[in-house]
């Protein structure tokens, strides 16, 4: 469309000067244009000098595939867009638009007005055929999608393909063969040639014809063309691109989840046929304790992602850290989500919530009665407890033990 009204300016351009500097007439103007028309612009290219001296816009040159300068009756069964062009040719701004020619092409046609030549009212007008023929079109089509798959075939993180198929005939491939056919045309299932046949749609879960298993298919048709475009994207790389993102995102909330609480989404893997798993979002802990393995049976992964099974208890995770975690198994995505936190975070948050609300009935006592919470000191050795340390505010000691292997022995 820019092309031809481009075009159309610079002849306009380049006749108004002429004609100004009384180098050029009338009859010199339609004689040049229709020579150049006849021996310099290829075949459905054409400019016309249009007039509107009879009060109508109508053409002064020989139109180039029609007899004489008028259109002749062959010619003028789709005369409308071809006079709305001549109209705009003769207004200050002219225009360009898609429509059909006088000779019921389809054409880009492109108007400007000649302001100096035979006294004005007149204008040039620029024919740019759309399409020759659809056979060419369809040609030029098929190799920017040929282009475009092969593009995608070498590219590893990428198995999605474009086909283009005859609507008449669908599980008719005109494109070449997809990057994963191995060289021989390939086809579509029924449920892929319904949704060509019938036009705009998707399809999931269909055979592909690029012979990767089943597919999201999107399909459009093309009537100029009579082909439908049909965009194939195997469901796996669709879940590979879902298990990245949801990876990404899991291992932003775990930076700002508070304490010892994780969430964590873990994916299948086959090591030497044995079933295993990897993470796709990033531990909290991973750097500390996982390099160059993490040294725990991460039993809640295990069960979301090896078993793919779906509950909550506690078990150890992949520090080998006793937790409370609850699992949830994601077949289609080969994949386990696990939220989880430490044992000991739970205890000391429950025996908080209790110390506190010990501290509030015991600030309300008026006797000598006292509900002490404690717990056994050293909590964190294996050497055998010897003391207890308090947890709720000793009312007879309210800078409270200073030493708690002090603290007397019925407590």
């Amino acid at each position: 469309k820019d092309r031809a009204l481009s075009r159309a300016r610079v002849l306009a351009n380049t006749f108004t000067v002429q004609c100004q500097m009384g180098l050029m007439d009338l009859n010199m103007l339609i004689a040049v244009m229709n020579r150049t028309n006849v021996e310099q612009y290829p075949a459905g290219f054409e400019a016309i000098l249009v007039s509107n001296a009879s009060g109508t816009p109508s053409p002064l040159t020989p139109l180039r595939y029609c007899m004489g300068p008028s259109p002749s009756p062959s010619c003028s069964s789709s005369m409308d867009d071809f006079r709305t062009a001549m109209a705009m040719s003769l207004t200050s701004s002219g225009g360009s638009f898609l429509g059909q020619s006088y000779n019921m092409a389809s054409a880009y046609m492109a108007s400007r007005i000649l302001t100096a030549c035979g006294g004005g009212g007149l204008g040039v007008l620029y024919i740019l055929p759309f399409v020759s023929d659809q056979s060419t079109f369809q040609k030029y089509v098929i190799t920017a999608a040929n282009v475009v798959n092969t593009a995608l075939f070498n590219d590893p993180s990428d198995d999605s393909s474009i086909a283009l198929v005859q609507p008449a005939s669908p599980g008719v491939l005109m494109t070449a063969p997809m990057p994963l056919c191995q060289g021989s045309l390939c086809t579509f299932d029924p449920a892929a040639e319904a949704a060509v046949s019938s036009g705009n749609g998707t399809s999931l879960n269909v055979v592909g014809s690029g012979g990767y298993g089943a597919v999201l298919a999107a399909s459009w048709t093309m009537p100029f063309l009579n082909v439908s475009l049909v965009l194939e994207i195997p469901v796996a790389q669709l879940q590979e691109d879902i298990l990245l993102q949801l990876g990404k995102q899991g291992s932003v909330i775990n930076a700002n989840l508070n304490g010892t609480t994780e969430l964590l989404l873990g994916r299948a893997t086959m090591v030497n046929g044995t079933k295993g798993f990897s993470f796709l979002s990033t531990p909290k802990h991973f750097n500390e304790v996982c390099k160059p393995k993490c040294p725990g049976s991460a039993t809640p992964m295990v069960n979301a992602v090896v078993k793919c099974l779906t509950g909550a208890g506690y078990s150890l995770d992949y520090r080998n850290v006793s937790v409370l975690a609850a699992y949830v198994c994601l077949p289609r995505l080969g994949a386990g989500l696990v939220y989880k936190v430490d044992d000991a975070q739970i205890l000391q948050n429950s025996l908080s919530s209790v110390a506190g609300y010990s501290d509030i009935q015991n600030s309300k006592e008026s006797s000598s009665m006292e509900l002490l919470v404690g717990l056994p000191y050293p909590s964190n050795s294996a050497a055998t407890p010897t003391a207890v340390q308090y947890l709720t505010n000793l009312q007879d000691v309210p800078g409270g033990c200073t030493d708690v292997s002090q603290t007397p022995s019925p407590q």
